[in-house]
């Protein structure tokens, strides 16, 4: 029996996700043998820092829903929510209905550029009118990964954010604390039609955005936006944008939220600009999706193999409640010359058939080159 929730990893080689299937997902950068966290998933410190990308959904007379990126608690009035995740080599893709809107989000990394796409199509199945708000938050951290997980929350004390086209983009970047000291700078884009663009609300203060008491699975930003938005030196960033649309009866509409990552602003600005309307992005989706089966082509992979792969890869990342764990496991290690910090896949051969040992070695090559 496999573990729940599913993972999936998609990666250019350099801008890396990994994605379970309720949304909760890590966006990091490599350098070489380094990493930089972007969007870091902080599951020791806090199920609260569960998801670095949460969707939220307003319906009319309804609070916001968390529909993506975290484990939402749903009360008795609300309408239910019905969730489907695929899994495709180059992306993950979600079906959700909630009443009568239809959604369907894709999740891809574009194949040539530092950039990460999430891209919804929401649709009207009733026979009224409906109106609805959606709202794309991102906590961000950009810093080496073993800083910000050496101590989380004083690594995003030094982020500092500035808004753009009227908060249509959102950047934020890392102060230096030294003379030498560089870090990549996060650029984000909400995509919808003019008229939505234009009434686009934002925050890059994750206290303003969640609310005294509240947590990110029903923060209280969403509802209540209005006053002026906090930008500059917040003590802990997040960036948030909210899009509210008209639905007639029937009608569809497409709205996207886009990340590049450039070594300055200047740069990361450079390479949203191919990305920053809609016409262009299914044109980066076939790109992704070519790159990926040239990649897979390399490796010697079937997407079914790659199917088998993520679902021991969710096995080595989620720890089954059956397994023990703890230091009483690492100590029988230690005998062994294991430290049993890091996940561990044994494998019981019972004949002399090798094709189940060929295809762990690719798929062992194939997700150290997907820098996992």
């Amino acid at each position: 029996r496999l573990v729940d929730p599913a993972m999936h990893l998609l990666s250019n080689g350099t801008l890396n996700l990994a994605c379970d299937s309720f949304g909760r997902s890590r966006l990091w950068l490599t350098h070489g043998h380094e990493e930089v966290e972007l969007r870091p998933r902080d599951t020791g410190a806090s199920q609260d820092r569960e998801g670095s990308f949460c969707l939220y959904v307003e319906l009319p007379g309804q609070s916001p829903r968390l529909i993506s990126g975290g484990l939402a608690v749903m009360s008795e009035d609300e309408v239910p929510c019905n969730r489907e995740v695929t899994f495709w080599p180059h992306k993950v893709e979600t079906q959700t209905h909630l009443g009568d809107l239809a959604m369907q989000e894709e999740i891809f990394i574009a194949a040539h550029d530092n950039v990460e796409i999430r891209r919804l199509r929401v649709t009207n199945e009733g026979e009224e009118a409906l109106s609805i708000g959606l709202t794309g938050y991102a906590d961000i951290s950009i810093q080496r990964a073993e800083e910000h997980h050496r101590h989380p929350a004083f690594s995003r004390l030094f982020l500092q954010t500035h808004a753009l086209e009227g908060g249509r983009t959102l950047i934020c970047e890392r102060r230096p604390r030294g003379p030498g000291e560089r870090f990549p700078v996060v650029a984000q884009v909400v995509l919808a039609h003019d008229s939505a663009e234009r009434g686009c609300k934002w925050e890059t203060s994750r206290s303003s955005f969640i609310g005294r008491g509240a947590s990110l699975a029903s923060p209280q930003w969403p509802a209540r936006v209005g006053g002026k938005a906090k930008e500059g030196h917040v003590l802990d960033a997040g960036l948030a944008q909210k899009i509210e649309l008209t639905l007639e009866a029937g009608e569809s509409q497409s709205v996207a939220w886009v990340t590049a990552v450039g070594i300055d602003e200047e740069r990361a600005l450079d390479l949203l600009a191919p990305y920053s309307n809609h016409s262009s992005l299914p044109g980066a989706h076939d790109q992704s999706a070519r790159a990926m089966a040239k990649r897979l082509s390399q490796f010697q992979l079937t997407p079914p193999a790659v199917a088998t792969c993520q679902r021991l890869l969710s096995l080595l990342v989620h720890r089954s409640q059956r397994r023990p764990r703890g230091p009483a496991l690492r100590r029988l290690l230690w005998g062994h010359g294991v430290s049993g910090s890091l996940p561990i896949l044994i494998l019981h051969r019972r004949s002399e058939d090798l094709t189940l040992v060929q295809q762990l070695l690719r798929a062992q090559r194939f997700f150290a080159a997907q820098n996992h």
